[in-house]
């Protein structure tokens, strides 16, 4: 069984991506938990098979609405983090990604299928190199018990699935990249509604940015970018010169 879930404050992007589940897989709604942060009373009485869990809006924090929406799924569930300005394309999606995730190597700690491979067979899952968006990331429930939650330090947008990405190297997991079904996203569409634009949204980054590279002790780029940070060095605990702990 696999829980998807998304934390949405937009009925109309939450209703289109909805839409798009259950047309390629009836009924899929049904399991979805909703980090509820300003959905209308209407659109929860409109879709009243997902389950609806109330974050805080002011200020949204993604990994705590991640977090809190987690703690609400069933206990023996793998997970399925989505945004809601993302559309499914494949038919029986879930299925797809449970498919997956029933032949996983243990050793591959999460699936993301928003960043398929190119020369990689549909149904198999490729091993990346450098840190991967969680869009569209597929966690057996066994590796989320392992590794822990998200990490609520960071408050600003992004860094917190980079930030997941070295704890899972540091826990000995490998970042698997599926082919497998195909979710795209748009674009940061419910965060830049949010704070009124994308320079404001790039503030946020900012803040992000400074817990991420403070947390690890890695010296900040000049000028400030996200850095494409390759696993070998971070594959195994034993074997890493990060000085602080994954937790």
């Amino acid at each position: 069984m696999i829980t998807p879930i998304v934390p949405s404050f937009s009925d109309d992007l939450l209703e289109a991506f909805f839409a798009s589940m259950e047309r390629s897989q009836p009924g899929s709604v049904a399991s979805v938990i909703v980090g509820d942060n300003g959905l209308s009373p209407a659109f929860r009485a409109a879709w009243p098979q997902a389950c609806y869990v109330p974050v805080p809006a002011d200020p949204f924090i993604g990994a705590q609405a991640i977090n809190r929406c987690v703690a609400a799924a069933p206990a023996y569930a793998d997970l399925l983090l989505l945004n809601d300005d993302m559309h499914v394309e494949s038919p029986a999606w879930l299925e797809r990604i449970e498919s997956v995730l029933a032949t996983l190597s243990p050793l591959v700690g999460i699936v993301n299928v928003t960043c398929p491979p190119t020369t990689a067979p549909v149904a198999s899952v490729a091993i990346a190199q450098t840190a991967v968006a969680f869009l569209g990331g597929a966690i057996p429930r066994r590796v989320w018990n392992s590794v822990g939650s998200w990490d609520e330090r960071y408050t600003g947008y992004g860094f917190e699935d980079t930030d997941y990405c070295f704890r899972l190297w540091h826990a000995g997991y490998a970042i698997g990249l599926t082919a497998a079904v195909a979710i795209p996203h748009t674009g940061s569409v419910g965060y830049i509604r949010r704070h009124g634009s994308w320079d404001a949204v790039r503030q946020l980054c900012d803040r992000s940015f400074e817990a991420f590279y403070t947390k690890w002790a890695i010296p900040m780029p000049t000028p400030r970018h996200i850095e494409s940070f390759d696993a070998a060095p971070h594959m195994r605990r034993h074997a890493c010169a990060c000085p602080v702990d994954p937790q």
